[in-house]
Protein backbone atom coordinates (compact mmCIF):
# COMPACT_ATOMS: atom_id res chain seq x y z
CA UNK A 1 0.00 0.00 0.00
CA UNK A 2 1.29 3.27 -1.30
CA UNK A 3 1.12 5.90 1.25
CA UNK A 4 1.58 9.34 2.34
CA UNK A 5 1.36 12.45 5.09
CA UNK A 6 1.10 15.53 4.07
CA UNK A 7 1.80 19.06 6.92
CA UNK A 8 2.34 22.43 6.72
CA UNK A 9 4.10 24.61 9.07
CA UNK A 10 5.75 28.39 9.07
CA UNK A 11 9.05 28.28 10.22
CA UNK A 12 9.27 30.65 13.03
CA UNK A 13 10.63 29.60 16.40
CA UNK A 14 7.25 28.74 17.88
CA UNK A 15 6.15 26.73 15.20
CA UNK A 16 9.34 25.08 14.01
CA UNK A 17 9.25 23.42 16.85
CA UNK A 18 6.18 21.99 16.93
CA UNK A 19 7.07 20.63 13.86
CA UNK A 20 10.03 19.11 15.21
CA UNK A 21 7.94 17.29 18.43
CA UNK A 22 5.75 16.05 15.27
CA UNK A 23 8.28 14.65 13.22
CA UNK A 24 9.98 13.05 16.29
CA UNK A 25 7.04 11.68 17.81
CA UNK A 26 6.05 10.27 14.65
CA UNK A 27 9.11 8.76 13.93
CA UNK A 28 9.24 7.15 17.48
CA UNK A 29 6.49 5.59 17.17
CA UNK A 30 6.08 4.19 13.70
CA UNK A 31 9.81 4.29 12.15
CA UNK A 32 10.09 6.09 8.96
CA UNK A 33 8.48 3.97 6.25
CA UNK A 34 5.36 6.47 5.55
CA UNK A 35 7.18 9.67 3.25
CA UNK A 36 5.98 12.62 4.86
CA UNK A 37 5.98 16.16 2.81
CA UNK A 38 6.24 19.04 4.32
CA UNK A 39 5.21 22.72 2.94
CA UNK A 40 7.43 24.69 5.12
CA UNK A 41 6.94 28.67 4.86
CA UNK A 42 9.98 30.89 5.38
CA UNK A 43 12.65 28.13 5.50
CA UNK A 44 15.94 28.15 5.24
CA UNK A 45 18.66 25.19 3.99
CA UNK A 46 19.77 24.82 7.89
CA UNK A 47 16.00 24.38 9.12
CA UNK A 48 15.62 21.76 6.51
CA UNK A 49 19.03 19.51 6.99
CA UNK A 50 18.11 19.91 10.45
CA UNK A 51 14.60 18.08 10.02
CA UNK A 52 15.95 15.68 7.72
CA UNK A 53 17.85 14.54 9.81
CA UNK A 54 14.95 14.25 12.05
CA UNK A 55 13.34 12.24 9.46
CA UNK A 56 14.93 10.54 6.67
CA UNK A 57 11.80 9.97 4.78
CA UNK A 58 10.71 13.79 4.54
CA UNK A 59 10.42 15.62 1.49
CA UNK A 60 10.34 19.15 1.97
CA UNK A 61 8.52 22.43 -0.16
CA UNK A 62 9.93 25.83 0.42
CA UNK A 63 7.36 28.38 -0.05
CA UNK A 64 7.90 32.13 0.68
CA UNK A 65 5.06 33.87 2.72
CA UNK A 66 4.58 37.62 3.08
CA UNK A 67 5.91 38.78 6.39
CA UNK A 68 2.78 39.05 8.75
CA UNK A 69 2.10 39.00 12.21
CA UNK A 70 1.82 35.47 12.84
CA UNK A 71 0.77 35.53 16.59
CA UNK A 72 -2.13 38.16 15.80
CA UNK A 73 -3.04 36.27 12.25
CA UNK A 74 -2.55 32.21 12.94
CA UNK A 75 -5.04 31.50 10.09
CA UNK A 76 -3.32 32.86 7.20
CA UNK A 77 -5.16 32.41 4.37
CA UNK A 78 -2.29 31.65 1.70
CA UNK A 79 -1.54 28.81 3.83
CA UNK A 80 -5.06 27.12 4.54
CA UNK A 81 -5.45 27.66 0.94
CA UNK A 82 -2.75 26.20 -0.49
CA UNK A 83 -2.93 23.33 1.70
CA UNK A 84 -6.06 22.37 -0.48
CA UNK A 85 -3.86 22.34 -3.65
CA UNK A 86 -1.03 20.14 -2.11
CA UNK A 87 -3.68 17.29 -1.19
CA UNK A 88 -5.19 17.59 -4.39
CA UNK A 89 -1.65 17.20 -6.18
CA UNK A 90 -1.33 14.39 -4.01
CA UNK A 91 -4.57 12.91 -5.09
CA UNK A 92 -2.88 13.02 -8.92
CA UNK A 93 0.03 10.71 -7.72
CA UNK A 94 0.15 6.70 -7.34
CA UNK A 95 -0.70 6.93 -3.58
CA UNK A 96 -3.29 4.82 -2.60
CA UNK A 97 -3.68 6.27 0.68
CA UNK A 98 -3.69 10.22 1.51
CA UNK A 99 -3.29 11.65 5.06
CA UNK A 100 -3.53 15.19 6.08
CA UNK A 101 -2.20 16.07 9.26
CA UNK A 102 -1.78 18.97 11.16
CA UNK A 103 1.79 19.94 12.59
CA UNK A 104 0.31 20.78 15.78
CA UNK A 105 0.09 16.89 17.05
CA UNK A 106 1.95 14.91 19.49
CA UNK A 107 1.66 11.10 18.54
CA UNK A 108 1.41 8.86 21.43
CA UNK A 109 1.78 5.18 20.13
CA UNK A 110 1.61 3.35 17.03
CA UNK A 111 -0.70 4.29 14.32
CA UNK A 112 -0.70 1.80 11.60
CA UNK A 113 -4.39 0.85 12.29
CA UNK A 114 -5.30 4.62 11.32
CA UNK A 115 -4.97 3.63 7.74
CA UNK A 116 -7.86 0.47 8.16
CA UNK A 117 -11.05 0.94 5.83
CA UNK A 118 -9.63 3.56 3.60
CA UNK A 119 -10.56 1.84 0.49
CA UNK A 120 -10.21 3.64 -2.58
CA UNK A 121 -12.56 6.67 -2.81
CA UNK A 122 -13.02 7.42 0.36
CA UNK A 123 -12.83 10.27 3.16
CA UNK A 124 -12.15 8.83 6.91
CA UNK A 125 -12.30 12.04 9.02
CA UNK A 126 -13.99 13.01 12.48
CA UNK A 127 -17.34 13.95 11.98
CA UNK A 128 -18.51 15.54 15.06
CA UNK A 129 -22.43 15.45 14.22
CA UNK A 130 -25.41 17.39 12.81
CA UNK A 131 -25.80 19.48 16.26
CA UNK A 132 -22.58 21.36 14.78
CA UNK A 133 -24.12 21.82 11.41
CA UNK A 134 -27.12 23.16 12.55
CA UNK A 135 -25.03 25.53 14.12
CA UNK A 136 -23.55 26.89 11.48
CA UNK A 137 -20.58 25.85 12.66
CA UNK A 138 -16.93 22.84 10.84
CA UNK A 139 -18.81 19.48 11.46
CA UNK A 140 -15.81 17.73 10.20
CA UNK A 141 -12.55 18.65 12.07
CA UNK A 142 -9.74 18.50 9.78
CA UNK A 143 -6.88 18.49 11.35
CA UNK A 144 -6.23 14.84 10.96
CA UNK A 145 -7.81 13.08 7.87
CA UNK A 146 -7.23 10.21 5.13
CA UNK A 147 -8.39 9.87 1.23
CA UNK A 148 -8.57 6.27 -0.50
CA UNK A 149 -7.12 8.21 -3.68
CA UNK A 150 -9.74 7.54 -6.73
CA UNK A 151 -11.87 9.05 -9.00
CA UNK A 152 -14.70 10.27 -6.56
CA UNK A 153 -11.80 11.63 -3.98
CA UNK A 154 -10.96 13.77 -6.98
CA UNK A 155 -14.44 14.81 -7.49
CA UNK A 156 -14.55 15.56 -3.67
CA UNK A 157 -11.54 17.79 -3.73
CA UNK A 158 -12.49 19.26 -7.27
CA UNK A 159 -15.35 19.99 -5.70
CA UNK A 160 -14.57 21.71 -2.04
CA UNK A 161 -11.64 23.94 -4.24
CA UNK A 162 -14.26 25.75 -6.10
CA UNK A 163 -16.81 25.91 -3.61
CA UNK A 164 -14.51 27.67 -1.20
CA UNK A 165 -12.80 29.90 -3.81
CA UNK A 166 -10.74 32.75 -3.71
CA UNK A 167 -10.88 34.71 -0.06
CA UNK A 168 -12.20 31.86 1.87
CA UNK A 169 -12.08 31.74 5.79
CA UNK A 170 -10.68 28.87 7.15
CA UNK A 171 -13.01 27.62 9.30
CA UNK A 172 -15.90 27.77 6.58
CA UNK A 173 -13.59 25.94 4.33
CA UNK A 174 -13.39 23.10 6.80
CA UNK A 175 -17.13 23.68 7.62
CA UNK A 176 -17.21 23.36 3.25
CA UNK A 177 -15.79 19.53 3.88
CA UNK A 178 -19.09 18.04 4.89
CA UNK A 179 -21.23 19.86 2.17
CA UNK A 180 -18.52 18.38 -0.95
CA UNK A 181 -19.22 15.22 0.37
CA UNK A 182 -22.63 15.39 0.50
CA UNK A 183 -22.53 16.99 -3.42
CA UNK A 184 -20.67 13.75 -4.34
CA UNK A 185 -22.90 11.39 -3.47
CA UNK A 186 -22.09 7.71 -4.05
CA UNK A 187 -18.57 8.81 -5.66
CA UNK A 188 -17.28 8.39 -2.09
CA UNK A 189 -17.76 7.19 1.05
CA UNK A 190 -17.11 8.44 4.55
CA UNK A 191 -15.72 6.63 7.41
CA UNK A 192 -15.85 7.53 11.03
CA UNK A 193 -12.18 8.68 12.08
CA UNK A 194 -11.91 7.56 16.13
CA UNK A 195 -11.26 10.65 18.28
CA UNK A 196 -8.27 8.79 19.60
CA UNK A 197 -6.29 9.37 16.18
CA UNK A 198 -7.46 13.18 16.42
CA UNK A 199 -8.05 13.92 20.03
CA UNK A 200 -8.56 17.50 21.29
CA UNK A 201 -9.04 17.10 25.00
CA UNK A 202 -5.72 14.78 25.23
CA UNK A 203 -6.95 11.46 26.99
CA UNK A 204 -4.40 9.49 27.97
CA UNK A 205 -4.71 6.36 25.55
CA UNK A 206 -5.23 8.30 22.74
CA UNK A 207 -2.73 7.75 19.80
CA UNK A 208 -3.06 11.87 18.57
CA UNK A 209 -3.37 13.90 20.48
CA UNK A 210 -4.21 17.47 18.84
CA UNK A 211 -4.34 21.05 19.74
CA UNK A 212 -7.06 23.05 20.91
CA UNK A 213 -5.60 26.36 20.12
CA UNK A 214 -2.58 27.80 17.97
CA UNK A 215 -1.29 29.51 21.39
CA UNK A 216 -0.14 26.45 22.93
CA UNK A 217 0.33 27.42 26.12
CA UNK A 218 -3.81 27.57 26.60
CA UNK A 219 -3.75 23.80 27.06
CA UNK A 220 -1.89 23.29 30.04
CA UNK A 221 -1.52 19.27 29.87
CA UNK A 222 -0.60 19.78 25.77
CA UNK A 223 1.81 22.02 26.75
CA UNK A 224 3.36 19.75 29.73
CA UNK A 225 3.44 16.77 27.73
CA UNK A 226 4.84 19.03 24.53
CA UNK A 227 8.20 20.67 27.00
CA UNK A 228 8.60 17.09 28.08
CA UNK A 229 9.68 15.78 24.15
CA UNK A 230 11.11 19.02 22.97
CA UNK A 231 14.32 18.71 24.33
CA UNK A 232 14.80 15.06 22.38
CA UNK A 233 13.10 16.53 19.43
CA UNK A 234 15.51 19.47 19.12
CA UNK A 235 18.82 16.81 19.63
CA UNK A 236 17.42 14.37 16.99
CA UNK A 237 17.05 18.01 14.66
CA UNK A 238 20.60 19.22 15.37
CA UNK A 239 21.89 15.04 14.67
CA UNK A 240 22.78 14.18 18.04
CA UNK A 241 22.12 10.81 19.63
CA UNK A 242 18.64 10.38 21.36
Amino acid sequence: MRRIALTVCTCDNRYLDVLKVFLYTWKLHNGEDVPIWAALYNGNQGIFDGLRRMYGNLTICDRELPARNWEVDPNLIEIMYQRVHDVRAALSEPWDQVMHIDCDVIIRRNIDHIWDGVEPNTIKIWDRGVKREKQGRARYQAGVHIFGNGTGTRLYYDYWMRKIGDGWEFHDGQRQMYFAVQECGDAIHRVQLPIEYNDLNYGDNSAIWHCRHTHLDRDQKYRDEFNRLLPAAQKAYEGATC
